[in-house]
């Protein structure tokens, strides 16, 4: 299959009926929105979810069967899966399987836990099923908090970064950008990049440090960039001058532009997910989105300070 011949509404077709990875839809050419649910796509599932109950006359113990039923019920997910049409089928059944999980509520973890965590990552390696009955938690509960904190729990320093961290930082990445690794968007490149820095920074620090901050001032000459009216209107008019019917097909990484502050493409999707908030509904569309925000943010701002190299936005090119 080739992934440029489809379009937007046959992405989404195949994103809500296919159970693919996440890998084989990159093989396959179709774009999928992953990590974390946010806020609103929560809301959406959770009403997507409601409605269902509803429209079967269902009881809450009947859907719990459903999702942790031995026998999937396609007709049920897809159902669901409608209401994220970025999200692949399989990562929204496994969203709701963690979010309706009776352990899902176990709470903040104490000393006492770690503890224990470590001593059954030792016993059961990899065996995360067995780590989560053991630990009572949900297995990707486990994971996430030996992976992400318990690994670097020795070594991880806490706070600001000192000048000298900062550089250390941009010296590995650059050497790992000579060695051919620039795959700055994997969970693998960052982990590198940590026990390159001797872990003591864990990969979400050295990744938050890199594209939030450090990078955009290697780029602007020293200068901190700060984000302001005028970034709005431009980020709204360069994503409403794309004309998609679906935010996860939005080129992130090709956004950014060289006169615009040298902002990094998981920057501005940080911005835009901020944007969203403002202005959603329920059961809005992309479409619906960017055009109530060209309504609050589509005329440049008074007093906008004029940059050399000013990005161009749809206004710029007409």
């Amino acid at each position: 299959m080739d992934g440029s011949d489809i379009t937007p509404e046959e992405h989404a077709e195949i994103r809500m009926t296919k159970w693919w990875s996440a890998e084989e839809m990159v093989r396959q050419g179709v774009p999928c929105r992953e990590g974390p649910y946010t806020d609103i796509e929560k809301e959406q599932v959770d009403g997507a979810i409601n409605r269902y109950k509803a429209e079967h006359n269902l009881s809450l113990e009947d859907i719990e069967d459903i999702i942790f039923g031995a026998t999937r019920k396609d007709g049920f997910w897809a159902t669901v899966a409608c209401a994220v049409p970025s999200r692949r089928i399989r990562s929204v059944y496994d969203h709701v399987q963690r979010a309706y999980h009776p352990l899902r509520m176990k709470g903040k973890w104490h000393v006492h836990e770690d503890s224990a965590l470590v001593k059954f990552v030792k016993e059961y390696k990899s065996d995360w099923t067995k780590i989560g009955e053991a630990m009572q938690r949900m297995p990707e509960s486990c994971r996430g908090r030996y992976q992400q904190y318990l690994v670097y729990a020795e070594t991880e320093r806490k706070g600001r970064w000192s000048d000298e961290e900062g550089a250390r930082l941009a010296c590995i990445i650059e050497t790992m950008s000579t060695e051919g690794k620039t795959s700055t968007t994997s969970q693998k490149f960052w982990k590198e990049v940590a026990a390159r820095m001797g872990n003591t920074r864990s990969p979400k620090q050295c990744r938050g440090k890199w594209n939030d901050s450090l990078n955009p001032r290697l780029q602007n000459q020293g200068r901190k960039p700060r984000w302001g009216p005028l970034d709005i209107y431009v980020l709204v008019h360069k994503i409403a001058s794309l004309g998609l019917d679906f935010e996860v097909d939005i080129p992130w990484n090709i956004l950014p532009d060289d006169g615009w502050k040298s902002w990094s493409g998981h920057r501005l999707q940080q911005k835009w997910a901020i944007l969203k908030k403002t202005v959603w509904v329920e059961g809005a569309t992309h479409h619906d989105i960017v055009q109530r925000l060209l309504a609050l943010h589509g005329t440049l701002p008074n007093n906008s300070p004029v940059r050399e190299n000013q990005p161009s936005t749809t206004e710029n090119n007409s």
